[in-house]
């Protein structure tokens, strides 16, 4: 029963230009994810279509020079 990631489903409005919703999200993730030291894989769905939105897979470990290390507990604190 191990957690090996993290998966967030982000709904993306319709609204917005493509360009301009893959941005929003992508910093999005470099500010609340990627800056703590967390690895984010991002992937774009049904962009063109009436659902956009984005699956976000976050490591639950932190990654060095040396590899992974250790899970970072902290990061499974709702207010992250």
């Amino acid at each position: 029963n191990s957690q090996l990631a993290r998966e967030i489903e982000l709904a993306i409005p319709r609204e917005l230009p493509q360009d301009a919703a893959r941005e929003t999200v992508l910093a999005f993730v470099r500010e609340n994810f990627v800056s703590q030291g967390m690895i984010a894989d991002v992937a774009f769905h049904h962009m063109d279509n009436t659902n956009p939105h984005a699956h976000i897979m976050l490591t639950t470990r932190a990654v060095g020079p040396a590899g992974f290390g250790g899970k970072v507990r902290d990061w499974n604190d709702r207010t992250h």
